[in-house]
């Protein structure tokens, strides 16, 4: 396991040019005062491709460990 949180904190996604973000305008300031999104509640989203992302990135990454 300390291999594994060692090996995640190396781990730097490229970030894409364009992020989109559905949102109210006062979670919009927040984001942009604090340059932060955070992840809630992802079985709430509207869009279930984002389910998916996550388990995928997180395979990815461990495939690279080994």
């Amino acid at each position: 396991m300390h291999t594994f949180m060692k090996e995640c904190g190396k781990y730097e996604p490229k970030s894409p040019n364009i992020l989109y973000h559905y949102c109210s305008v006062d979670t919009m300031l927040k984001i942009l005062q604090n340059y932060c999104i955070w992840l809630s509640d992802a079985e709430k989203t509207n869009d279930k491709s984002e389910l998916k992302y996550f388990p995928e990135q997180m395979e990815k990454m461990l495939l690279n460990i080994a």
